[in-house]
């Protein structure tokens, strides 16, 4: 019974089973340990004060300019920490593993639509379980966001 209505509506199971894998991927405990990267620390309160200053076009590192990042990883930090309401550390890392969950859904579809339903669930496990990957979505750093937006403009050109 339970098989033929997984068959029956496999659009819709089939994402959903790989929301939870990639929930315990990406997302299961990333608030439970500290920042620990220099540069996550860093980013995350460059971050911080640029939301508490409201001054959103100029980061500041030590009261001095920073000009050596661009600010829209900055940006999409403050817009996760006002929507959480506090700054802490899964309110930093939560945007890094939404756009690395978002990167594998994306692998699904593309491959689901070009070849097979298969090959899309294969290729975005095989995504989602690099090993690198997976670290960098855990952590608030500017390097997901580049594969991320990379990844989004390859596919665009599909």
């Amino acid at each position: 019974m339970l098989l033929k209505l997984i068959q029956k509506n496999k659009n819709i199971f089939i994402p959903l089973l790989l929301f939870i894998v990639f929930y315990f991927i990406f997302f299961h405990n990333i608030g439970t340990y500290p920042l620990m990267d220099i540069d996550e620390t860093r980013y995350v309160l460059m971050s911080r004060d640029m939301m508490k200053n409201h001054d959103f076009m100029t980061l500041y590192l030590n009261g001095e300019y920073f000009f050596e990042k661009p600010p829209l990883y900055f940006w999409i930090e403050c817009i996760f920490f006002k929507f959480f309401g506090y700054v802490n550390e899964f309110s930093a890392r939560f945007p890094a593993a939404l756009s690395g969950m978002i990167l594998c859904y994306v692998v699904y579809f593309t491959g689901k639509k070009f070849i097979s339903s298969a090959y899309g669930i294969v290729s975005s496990l095989v995504l989602a379980t690099c090993l690198e990957y997976t670290i960098l979505s855990k952590y608030a750093i500017l390097d997901i966001y580049l594969c991320f937006f990379t990844g989004l403009s390859v596919f665009s050109y599909f």
